[in-house]
């Protein structure tokens, strides 16, 4: 067994928010209302364990807690804050922010990986956490990104043929808790003949969880000064319909989904100096 190192972290951050957030215009409003919104700031801390097991393996472990603070949010009472920016097509903005919004972050990771030897490889990871956050109406809720838990699993394999020839495989596989959303309320939505949410329910209903496996197979021939790789990268083998967002059809007046990325394949060719 390799050396065992414990590691601690402490960190004050600030961030600048993006430039959408100070320069949109909003209808109605003749000044740009959010021109002077100060940066988003944290407190960040985090310990963990690094253990290099032997045969190449290598095993970390690190709890982690961030407690974020002066988040733009909305004036009036509102469960609106930036911390959910992001999380669908649009990168959502309201006017009239201020800098007195909170958001918290923690969990543990576990990371086993196995570095390239003998032809193959693998990485492990796993995540537990939680992500909230403070509007102005003063609730802690979920943020958009709150999938609770995480598992990411990586490895490959090669295998010789002849005296230049490798077929190379890899193959990921992704299982993650769904993403938090606010739901919409379709007889309201129907009368507006847009999407009407229930705000006051924000980011209270969870979607399926995520799963996704990407294979690829290749064939890579080893020359004196250079590599040629045929590569098939096929991803979402499976072809899941995992969801990306719920909206409202205002043709058909009900509420439809929108998927993510189904079965891909991507065939490649690369040249390696």
């Amino acid at each position: 067994a390799g050396a065992t190192n414990l590691t601690f972290g402490y960190g004050l951050h600030s961030q600048m928010q993006p430039l959408i957030v100070n320069y949109s215009q909003f209808r109605g409003y003749p000044n740009n209302t959010n021109e002077f919104i100060g940066f988003t700031k944290s407190h960040h801390l985090s310990a963990g364990i690094n253990r290099e097991i032997g045969n190449g393996l290598h095993l970390k472990l690190e709890g982690y807690f961030q407690y974020l603070y002066e988040v733009p949010i909305e004036a009036t009472s509102s469960s609106f804050s930036i911390l959910n920016s992001g999380a669908s097509f649009a990168f959502e903005v309201e006017p009239n922010l201020v800098n007195e919004g909170f958001g918290r972050n923690y969990g543990v990771e576990v990371t086993l990986e196995k570095s390239f030897s003998n032809s193959y490889y693998f990485l492990i990871t796993g995540s537990l956490f939680e992500s909230e956050y403070q509007g102005s109406d003063e609730v802690w809720r979920n943020t958009a990104f709150n999938n609770r838990y995480i598992l990411n699993t990586l490895g490959g394999k090669e295998f010789k043929i002849g005296k230049s020839g490798v077929i190379t495989t890899d193959i990921k596989l992704t299982f993650s808790g769904g993403r938090f959303y606010t739901p919409i309320d379709l007889d309201q939505s129907i009368i507006a003949g847009e999407a009407v949410f229930v705000n006051s329910e924000a980011f209270s209903q969870q979607y399926d969880p995520y799963f996704r496996t990407d294979f690829k197979i290749g064939y890579r021939i080893n020359m004196k000064r250079i590599s040629q790789e045929f590569l098939v990268d096929i991803q979402n083998i499976t072809n899941r319909e995992n969801i990306f967002e719920q909206y409202f059809n205002p043709v058909t007046g009900t509420i439809d989904r929108r998927n993510q990325l189904g079965l891909f394949i991507i065939p490649q060719y690369r040249i390696l100096f």
